[in-house]
């Protein structure tokens, strides 16, 4: 049987969102950090999970275009929706799941939208391994 999304509006959630759960709603990604810079580690913990070939197998669509930044810059978390909208999230010693969660708002957003129009996104049957 195919998995429901954790993000079925219907569905309170409990799960931690995975990487794999927040791709088929994205249409690029574009981190900012400087290669130092030790409060980015959830950052480049994100960056490794969307470039994770089996991400990639199955949503070859997003796009991935880390941005290498000063080292007294903020670093930042910046994701394009299908939907056309964007967030900019300040990553400063956020962990990976931290940066999950943020994006969540949005992506909801987009699955409530999605189950009124009966839009189906692509890589949703997917099963959790």
């Amino acid at each position: 049987a195919a998995m429901r999304s954790p993000l079925n509006p219907s569905q309170r959630i409990a799960t931690r969102l995975k990487w794999l759960d927040i791709a088929p709603y994205v249409s690029k990604v574009a981190p900012e950090l400087h290669p130092a810079d030790f409060r980015a580690s959830g950052l480049r913990q994100l960056i490794q999970a969307v470039q994770n070939g089996k991400a990639r197998a199955r949503f070859p669509k997003y796009e991935v275009t880390p941005v290498i930044v000063g080292a007294d810059a903020v670093p930042t978390l910046r994701v394009d929706f299908v939907d056309g909208n964007s967030v900019a999230i300040d990553a400063r010693r956020k962990d990976f799941d931290e940066l999950c969660r943020d994006l969540e708002p949005s992506l909801r957003r987009i699955v409530r939208s999605d189950e009124q129009t009966g839009t189906v996104r692509e890589g949703l049957d997917w099963e959790r391994s």
